[in-house]
């Protein structure tokens, strides 16, 4: 058998979608470029960069956040990243400072 695990088929199946996907955005892009003004074009970019970000999380089996809400799941993991210091310098409570 050419693949051992089926986990192997679903992730060549999903970077097949991806890439058809980013191919297609590619040729769009293109044949809008001449026709297009430049900040629309960079504002699609951003927009479908966002929307295949989005669809990578839904499609993803790691994590349920990102599963069940694509892009905002991304912000409760940043925000996770720098809370400690959000805490040291925003919500720090009236006990954290004395020494006793």
């Amino acid at each position: 058998m050419l693949f051992k695990h089926a986990a192997e088929i679903v992730a060549i199946r999903e970077a097949a979608i991806f890439s058809h996907l980013f191919d297609a955005l590619i040729r769009v892009t293109e044949q809008v470029a001449g026709a297009v003004e430049p900040v629309f074009l960079v504002i699609a970019l951003l927009l479908g960069l966002l929307a295949m970000i989005g669809l990578y999380d839904y499609c993803q089996k790691k994590r349920a956040v990102l599963g069940n809400y694509p892009l905002v799941g991304r912000f409760r993991f940043l925000f996770e990243s720098i809370r400690p210091e959000l805490r040291q310098y925003f919500w720090e409570s009236d006990n954290d400072e004395l020494p006793y």
